[in-house]
């Protein structure tokens, strides 16, 4: 253990322990873009249930987190003002005809504001939206709430695996990043520093993060490792793309299966 330049307490690790720690989470990313096809697919199922159980909700909780990288909503959190998916009340939700717009303090405080245009989706926020939270269910005639630990076993569930709301976060953060530094020439150092930052500034605004936490927790060292080596080549994002992904989530399980062959 260390210091920072402010005096404060930070873990130094060994580069070999750096090497382990990147390479569990390369197949932790490589498990749940396999697993992510079969998420997709259950959820449009799940979310046509009657909301008389917390799956319907768990499903559309995954979706939203799937399109827009909410955050899971732990209790611990909310109790401090700072509300994910799970914790948000009916009041952070303003409905405009088939466009939803969330307003809400997250993590840290930090104000969100996420619009919504996906019509199925849409169509089931206006029915949750009642009274206090959100992303309630009524059942045994009692009103019952989802909570994060609901939606994490859910999502166990059904991708066969240990995924969590976090790694959705994770994978599109380092989708996104290999999908804009993918085909930018850099020649020198500084280029490569400045697109590399514009990168991490891209993620960020998409996952409501500052750029600094977005590169070091959001976004797998193997995308700007392989850019500052020149090895992010336009055959990533090529079509065929893999059934349920996107060509940027195809291009990154290409590159995270080259590092583990």
């Amino acid at each position: 253990m260390g210091k920072d330049d402010l005096g404060r307490r930070q873990y130094i690790y060994h580069p070999k322990w750096e090497s382990v720690r990147n390479s569990v989470k390369t197949h932790r990313l490589l498990a749940f873009g396999k697993a992510l096809p079969r998420i997709r697919k259950r959820i449009l199922r799940d979310m046509q249930r009657p909301p008389t159980s917390s799956r319907p909700l768990a499903a559309l909780a995954v979706k939203l987190i799937d399109q827009k990288a909410f955050r899971a909503g732990h209790e611990k959190y909310a109790k401090d003002g700072g509300r994910g998916i799970a914790s948000l009340k009916s009041s952070d939700l303003k409905i405009s005809g088939n466009v939803a717009n969330f307003i809400f303090a997250g993590k840290s405080k930090k104000m969100n504001e996420i619009t919504i245009k996906d019509r199925s989706a849409v169509k089931r926020l206006k029915a949750l939206k009642r009274r206090g939270r959100l992303f309630q269910y009524k059942t045994d005639h009692r009103w019952r709430s989802l909570h994060a630990g609901e939606l994490n076993n859910y999502l166990r569930e059904i991708a066969g695996s240990k995924v969590s709301a976090k790694d959705f976060r994770t994978f599109h953060g380092s989708a996104r990043a290999l999908e804009f530094l993918t085909g930018i020439e850099a020649k020198t150092d500084a280029a490569r520093k400045r697109a590399i930052a514009a990168a991490m500034r891209n993620v960020a605004e998409f996952l409501r993060n500052t750029p600094a936490v977005t590169r070091s927790s959001y976004v797998h060292p193997l995308v700007t490792d392989c850019f500052k080596a020149g090895e992010l080549d336009r055959s990533l994002l090529r079509a065929p793309y893999r059934k349920g992904l996107s060509g940027a989530e195809t291009g990154l399980m290409r590159l995270l299966e080259r590092a583990t062959t």
